[in-house]
């Protein structure tokens, strides 16, 4: 099951034809204000901050056990030195594949974080292409 996370950008979602959150969220409010018979957009109502809630509590996460087949890790950073990308494949517990690249100084995080993206994508592809022969 594929994860990403927080630097992952629109971008990447138009490059694998996702839709943007923001637009999904968007059409799922219009969808829920019609089937509610609504006309009144509910979901866009002014909160004062002391009524937020707080992250923590409308989140779930769960986590996926350590015995899947795949796993695969992706990282991109950037400091006042160099800005880098990495990527692991790890197939039933096994290192399978491990790449590290220095991307031009003038990339932000966003675009080293795509590139690992990418790069681990091309990856599997050949890893898969590898073992159909």
């Amino acid at each position: 099951m594929p994860k990403a996370y927080r630097t992952s950008s629109e971008a990447l979602c138009t490059l694998t034809g996702l839709t943007p959150i923001v637009i999904q969220t968007e059409e799922e409010a219009k969808i829920f204000n019609i089937m509610r018979e609504s006309s009144k957009n509910e979901i866009d109502k002014d909160v004062l901050v002391k009524d937020w809630i707080h992250p923590a509590h409308m989140v779930r996460i769960t986590e996926f056990p350590e015995d899947e087949e795949i796993q695969i890790y992706t990282d991109g950073s950037k400091n006042d030195n160099c800005v880098g990308a990495g990527m692991a494949i790890f197939i039933k517990g096994k290192l399978e594949h491990q790449l590290k690249y220095k991307l031009h100084n003038n990339c932000s995080n966003n675009q080293a974080e795509q590139m690992a993206i990418v790069k681990v994508i091309e990856a599997i592809v050949n890893i898969y292409s590898r073992d159909s022969r």
